[in-house]
């Protein structure tokens, strides 16, 4: 597990409502991946206890985690985000006196190399005009729907329990375009950002 003492800062990614995403190399590894760090600062709310402070995980993690318990379906995709590793880091915040350590919520996320869906339709914006994710052919479209919808498929009857997942915030901005290698014909779609 790499802590963020293990990552150089490389640029800004991209900025949610609850996140912002950061472009980091592995120092050790030389593998760049994204930094997700949530806006919202964590705290303890009883700062004068003696036990360690021990959040919860992001909803996030915890939901892909269990996702990762559950077992295939054959013949439906699962193509979900993946998160390498996630820990808590101390901040120094001045505006909340009184309340003890505070806390960021960071996680360290497997880079999609094609930005979103939302990038590659957006032709009205600053987007790159050379990456030819703009230019995916018809079959990649049917391969992106294929991908898409059978993940979403295996998150409402996948659960061994019984209990479907929804994913409540399913957009051309959580849906990431990922090329494995230089020889591949079609991208992968991968489902993101659960929170």
């Amino acid at each position: 597990k790499a802590t963020g003492e293990s990552f150089i800062y490389l640029k800004d990614f991209g900025f949610g409502q609850e996140s912002a995403a950061q472009l980091v190399r592995n120092v050790a590894t030389g593998e760049v991946v994204i930094r997700k760090v949530v806006k919202n600062l964590c705290y303890r709310k009883n700062y004068e206890s003696p036990e360690p402070f021990r959040p919860v995980k992001p909803k996030e993690i915890e939901i892909l985690e269990k996702v990762q318990t559950w077992p295939d379906m054959p013949g439906v995709p699962r193509y979900l985000s993946e998160c390498y590793s996630h820990e808590y880091i101390k901040v120094k915040e001045t505006r909340f006196r009184g309340v003890g350590p505070l806390y960021r919520s960071v996680g360290m996320w497997r880079l999609c190399n094609g930005g979103s869906i939302f990038d590659a339709t957006d032709f009205d914006s600053n987007a790159d005009r050379d990456n030819y994710a703009t230019l995916l052919p018809l079959v990649g479209w049917a391969r992106y729907v294929w991908q898409i919808v059978g993940t979403l498929h295996f998150l409402g009857h996948g659960n061994p329990e019984g209990i479907p997942l929804t994913h409540r915030d399913c957009h051309p901005g959580n849906i990431f375009i990922h090329w494995n290698d230089d020889d591949t014909l079609l991208p992968d779609f991968i489902l993101g950002d659960f929170g």
